[in-house]
């Protein structure tokens, strides 16, 4: 696969599928398809639930914007200047995935279409 510009990786890829692993770390933080893009929704989405009353403020620390701990681990390796293992970078996007199906859940299960 030739080698892809950022605009191409982060505006108008469809899928991380063939990239290289630096550019898999670019498309799932910076892609609207990415899993980081996909957290900054669900988060609208639950703050906007406790400002309506819908859930308590807590619903923000288990599965909100506070919630950070795959993102930390993602944001690391994208400012980190050498090249991660593919290894390091699918249990990151496993993990990050996996909050975001835990916080849809949550939202389904109040009501609230993610």
């Amino acid at each position: 696969m030739p080698r892809l510009t950022f605009d191409q990786i982060t505006k108008e890829a469809t899928t991380d599928a063939g990239m290289r692993i630096r550019d898999q770390l670019y498309f799932q933080f910076f892609n609207p398809l990415g899993v980081r893009q996909a957290q900054i929704r669900l988060d609208e989405m639950i703050t906007a639930a406790v400002d309506k009353g819908l859930v308590k403020p807590g619903a923000i620390m288990a599965y909100g914007s506070m919630d950070d701990f795959s993102y930390k681990a993602l944001r690391t390796m994208v400012e980190n200047k050498s090249n991660p293992s593919q290894i390091a970078v699918d249990v990151a996007v496993r993990m990050y995935r996996e909050r975001n199906e835990r916080a849809a859940k949550f939202l389904i299960d109040l009501g609230v279409e993610a």
